[in-house]
């Protein structure tokens, strides 16, 4: 137990050295310690690993919720057979808890299975099982579980686990000083990972909301690209946001050819460091809650190493990924980035150059098999209709043969 303790608290201090550095995430110093986690789920992290490696236990308004004896850890059929305390905000968590979790769990980009093991009286605490696959971390899907507690108005009252192989964990939940919910987390060798595969939707902001929305409801990570320029940009990366989607800017760069139509303010060649600086600058923030950056067309100034460092200068400030959507095999973005300390990924596949929906389909089963080759894959889609179908149709099918469809800055881990 000492020994178990004393690893959690080292992970504590690894943890402290990257948490003050910005609201999001320090790049660079995130990839040293090797862990890349949004603001949420890290204090998720170390809420879980206080409790585990101190045996504090949380309360709410300084009273405890229904607990353990002081000497033995609770089974799931006495922690079943506890009765709650009747009360409204109890009772209101409980049905929402119970009709929400398992989707909103996999929202956060949870790739396990989440199933309630009992379904006794309305009274009786429900135990779940939650089911991690073999190379996803326990403590990390235990923070995803907390930080999904407390967006429904929860507590968690008691955290216990066993430091053994695997690693189990045992959280008591509820609300209003009451343990509705019991859940189990332990890896489940027979739920292996066939590799990560990040979606990106580029070209958010000009369609309706009735239309883009859409793609911020998926019951699975999306990561979202907005046009800065799009009249309807700022209310869609809002409502990404509110279901926890990763938004990038997708800033407009130069094509190759000169007879594309262009983005209100797009970077160009022609364009001094300093012109450049400052049209990025105001591109970055005018979205809230950005992740990341990609750039739209580019195919001329992603070729442009001094345009590349101008422009990556000021990502780099606010320490933001960048995604190189190579747009032309010349590229020097992501090369770029990279001696720039930047975190940063490269476009594998499109998946719309056509319309069709049963191509984009082959597409999207293409980049799972490229994920489950190399490991990892990233593929770019739009925001349209057809992309949209195809994706709902054809990613949980994806995800049941083993690919985990996960954020970007999973990949950066």
């Amino acid at each position: 137990m000492r020994k178990a303790q004393a690893h959690l608290v080292k992970l504590l201090e690894r943890l402290v050295n990257v948490i003050p550095v910005c609201p999001m995430r320090d790049s660079r110093r995130t990839l040293r310690s090797g862990i890349v986690l949004p603001w949420t789920i890290v204090l998720g992290f170390l809420a879980v690993a206080m409790c585990l490696a101190t045996g504090i236990r949380a309360t709410d308004n300084g009273r405890e919720g229904t607990r353990p004896d002081a000497t033995n850890s609770v089974s799931a059929q006495r922690l079943s057979r506890v009765p709650l305390q009747s009360d409204s905000r109890s009772d209101s968590f409980r049905v929402r808890f119970r009709t929400e979790f398992a989707k909103s769990l996999k929202n956060s980009g949870f790739a396990g299975d989440v199933k309630p093991r009992n379904r006794g009286a309305t009274g009786d605490v429900l135990v779940w099982d939650v089911r991690v696959p073999v190379g996803y971390s326990v403590l990390r899907a235990t923070a995803e579980v907390i930080s999904v507690v407390h967006s429904f108005g929860g507590n968690v009252y008691r955290a216990e686990h066993e430091y053994a192989d695997p690693l189990k964990v045992k959280l008591a939940v509820g609300a209003a000083h009451a343990v509705t919910d019991s859940i189990l987390l332990a890896t489940d060798r027979s739920i292996a990972s066939r590799g990560l595969l990040a979606i990106v939707i580029d070209d958010m902001g000009y369609r309706s909301m009735a239309e883009s929305g859409r793609f911020a409801d998926l019951p699975f990570p999306v990561n979202l690209a907005f046009l800065p320029a799009g009249e309807n940009t700022l209310e869609l990366a809002k409502r990404a946001r509110a279901t926890r989607k990763t938004i990038l800017l997708h800033l407009p760069m130069e094509p190759e050819n000169g007879n594309e139509p262009l983005e209100p303010n797009t970077i160009m060649t022609a364009m001094s460091d300093e012109e450049i600086r400052e049209l990025t600058r105001r591109h970055l923030e005018s979205i809230p809650g950005l992740a990341g950056v990609n750039n739209h067309m580019g195919s001329r100034a992603t070729r442009d190493e001094r345009v590349m460092r101008a422009v990556l200068a000021e990502v780099r400030d606010r320490n933001l990924f960048f995604l190189d959507s190579y747009t032309s095999p010349g590229s020097t973005a992501a090369a770029t980035a990279r001696s720039l300390g930047i975190p940063t990924l490269e476009r594998d596949l499109f998946l719309d150059n056509s319309s069709d929906i049963q191509t984009i389909q082959r597409e999207l089963w293409a980049a799972a098999d490229k994920a489950s080759r190399s490991g990892r894959a990233v593929a770019i889609g739009h925001d349209r209709p057809e992309t949209y179908e195809a994706l709902r149709v054809t990613i949980p099918a994806i995800q049941r043969s083993g690919v985990r469809v996960c954020f970007l800055w999973d990949l950066l881990r």
